[in-house]
């Protein structure tokens, strides 16, 4: 199922999506991890929120995550 990117974080995740979590877009800060998304990465609500997303990223991607946000805020493309 695609992850769908909703932008404000008082929208409710949609009901037909098993893995859902929030974060913003401008800091990476992760605000919303359901009990699916938990059971995949492994770590518990209280382990990611408040976190960066690129806690659940492999390497390389983890170290570049700053720098896609970076970029992304400047030209408002995403690119990964």
């Amino acid at each position: 199922m695609p992850f769908k990117l909703v932008t404000d974080l008082r929208t409710p995740p949609p009901p037909n999506h098993k893995f859902s979590f929030r974060f913003s877009l401008t800091t990476g800060i992760i605000h919303a991890f359901n009990a699916a998304s938990q059971e995949m990465f492994g770590y518990t609500l209280l382990e990611v929120v408040g976190k960066n997303i690129k806690m659940l990223m492999p390497a390389p991607d983890k170290n570049r995550h700053d720098t896609y946000l970076e970029n992304y805020i400047k030209t408002g493309k995403a690119k990964v």
